[in-house]
């Protein structure tokens, strides 16, 4: 005789655990998802900026931008040695800041950009570039070579290119930003003979990331930067570093993400990637061409980092403490996140991401495409196990409807005891006028001991996924 049992939660909103064997029940996949409390929802899309001409000045990719004034001065690189800077005015027009080869961005670093109230500093690994708002790119002469740049206590910091772990700071004041005394003006990061890959200023602290140590220093009046404290983590990859408020989260030597104010211990809550993400990581070939962001898109806060050459992006829901995956949808196929470079613009509240075709769109909540390319959001749980043979008799997945005008639709698929996935369900939800429907799959499939679900909807049907759960039936069958 079977007897009943209660209603079980499907847990599509538990974020994602690649790294774990879905028998442990983490969660495989969380793709394209924001997570809105306990309901899924789809992440921002990617639409053409309407502050960007329709015809780029250049088609090498965006890898970085900033704002000076009202324009975003942006760096394209074609990878093949030639990295320029170009100005996009507030009116929408393109101007080449980088009008002769001397005034390309050299050197092989990834490019970064620090922006006082009337001055743009650029590195890349060689001779640093300042952009003034006549809006032409001009090396500063006499200045080290370096990696990367900030402005902190009315001082411009470079980290210098290479292994020497110094960085120099510029005379008092935007008007000698661009003046240098490489005989005196520096100081080491001297906790590990390690090179320093990134910088990052505070109001009134400079982070120093080194290939194995984190080294905060002070501004201090007699001695202009003091030494403080030292943490026994580094960073494999500069552009990792993002700033979260007033602690910074980044890739450290060990392949793993941390998000620590730099002060004290680093316990195990700093560690946000362990242990799922983490193995993850650890499969791929390249580490060292990660970049990452901070994006506060309405109710979402999410830390993404990027591993071009992977070709996978991964975001961290700070609030709930969560991972998802970003990933493109071409001509059926997964490919890689597409952006290459992120801005904030406040004055604007727009986010501008730098395109891989020398074009800069926009990312917002009121795109439901990637420029065209469609959204899928995938959900996959890991191994649901009971203690008895079950059989499903009904899922029931509670949805909430945006504006769309077409039909939406969800599929569904299953397997059970480690077998092969069923072909999808597909199940439509009818028009906005019908109301928010709950879709009733039954009944679904036939006795097991275990059973992993996947949901997929597209971001264009603009639904959220209140509830999932399953009505089972256990006993003998």
């Amino acid at each position: 005789m079977n007897e009943p049992s209660p209603i079980r939660e499907i847990p599509f909103g538990d974020g994602e655990a690649p790294g774990l064997d879905p028998i442990t029940g983490a969660n495989q996949l969380f793709v394209n998802a924001s997570l809105r409390g306990r309901a899924v929802t789809t992440r921002p899309g990617i639409r053409a900026w309407d502050g960007f001409p329709s015809n780029p000045a250049s088609t090498a990719p965006v890898v970085a931008m900033a704002i000076l004034q009202g324009t975003v001065i942006y760096v394209t690189d074609d990878g093949l040695g030639t990295r320029k800077v170009y100005a996009c005015t507030p009116a929408g027009n393109v101007v080449d800041a980088s009008p002769t080869s001397d005034r390309y961005l050299g050197g092989t670093a990834p490019p970064r950009i620090a922006v006082w109230r009337n001055l743009a500093i650029i590195t890349g690994g060689a001779t640093p570039l300042a952009v003034t708002l006549s809006l032409v790119a001009d090396p500063i002469t006499g200045a080290p070579n370096a990696s990367d740049v900030c402005m902190i206590s009315q001082y411009a910091v470079l980290v210098e290119e290479g292994r020497s772990g110094l960085f120099y700071w510029s005379g008092v004041g935007e008007d000698a930003f661009g003046t240098y005394d490489t005989t005196f003006d520096f100081r080491e990061a001297e906790a590990q003979p390690d090179p320093i890959k990134a910088c990052l200023a505070t109001s009134r602290e400079l982070y120093l990331f080194g290939d194995a140590t984190l080294q905060i220093f002070y501004p201090d009046p007699d001695e202009t930067f003091t030494p403080g404290t030292v943490l026994d983590t580094g960073c494999l990859s500069g552009p990792s570093v993002v700033r979260y408020d007033g602690r910074a989260g980044w890739l450290n030597h060990q392949a793993r993400f941390l998000l620590t104010d730099g002060h004290g211990d680093l316990g195990p809550e700093a560690y946000i990637s362990s242990p799922a993400i983490d193995r993850t990581l650890k499969t791929f070939g390249t580490l060292t061409d990660c970049w990452g962001y901070r994006e506060i898109i309405g109710a979402h806060d999410s830390l993404v980092w990027s591993f071009p050459t992977e070709g996978r992006c991964f975001a961290y829901d700070v609030n709930a403490q969560k991972w998802g995956e970003r990933r493109r949808l071409s001509r059926g196929r997964w490919v890689a996140w597409a952006p290459r470079s992120y801005l904030y613009w406040p004055e604007r509240g727009i986010h501008l991401v730098g395109m891989p075709d020398g074009t800069i769109a926009e990312l917002t909540e009121d795109a439901h495409d990637d420029l065209g390319d469609p959204i899928k959001v995938v959900l996959r749980t890991g191994v649901i196990r009971d203690t008895k043979i079950t059989h499903t008799e009904q899922v029931q997945l509670v949805m909430a409807r945006g504006a769309a005008t077409t039909d939406a639709a969800v599929e569904l698929s299953w397997r059970d005891d480690g077998g092969r996935w069923k072909r999808p369900l597909r199940r439509t939800l009818g028009r906005p006028g019908d109301g928010n429907p709950v879709v009733v799959v039954s009944p679904v499939g036939a006795p097991h001991r275990t059973r992993e679900y996947e949901l997929s909807f597209s971001g264009a049907d603009r639904l959220v996924l209140a509830e999932a759960n399953e009505t089972l039936s256990t006993g003998d069958f």
